[in-house]
């Protein structure tokens, strides 16, 4: 049995962000763990559409690593992002450069490979 498929979290402005989504989590896991399911066997993806990835505008790689930071502390095991789609090659160096600046310094930390 399925107690749980998805958590939404309203946030427009994006005030909230990551603390209302890592506090939604929370909650999840509470009430995944009165079904007596464990941490490690939930698992929490996030999905965010805003602010678009970008390389042309660039982003704060520490400002991300402290989210991603908050949101595994959450129980969060995945986290989808969308880059730009209006330019086939900035959209490639988007991703290409968020693996560098971002995700392989994750995984690094935690000893994952990239």
């Amino acid at each position: 049995m399925q107690l749980l498929q998805r958590i939404t979290v309203a946030d427009p402005d994006g005030s909230g962000w990551p603390e209302g989504v890592a506090a939604a989590c929370h909650g999840g896991h509470r009430m995944s763990a009165k079904e007596d399911w464990r941490r490690h066997e939930v698992d929490v993806l996030v999905a965010r559409n805003r602010p678009m990835l970008d390389v042309r505008r660039g982003w704060d790689v520490d400002a991300r690593l402290r989210d991603i930071a908050v949101l595994e502390a959450a129980g969060v095991s995945r986290i989808v992002v969308t880059t730009c789609g209006d330019d086939p090659v900035a959209a490639d160096e988007t991703v290409r450069r968020h693996g560098e600046d971002v995700v392989s310094v994750v995984h690094a930390e935690d000893g994952r490979d990239a």
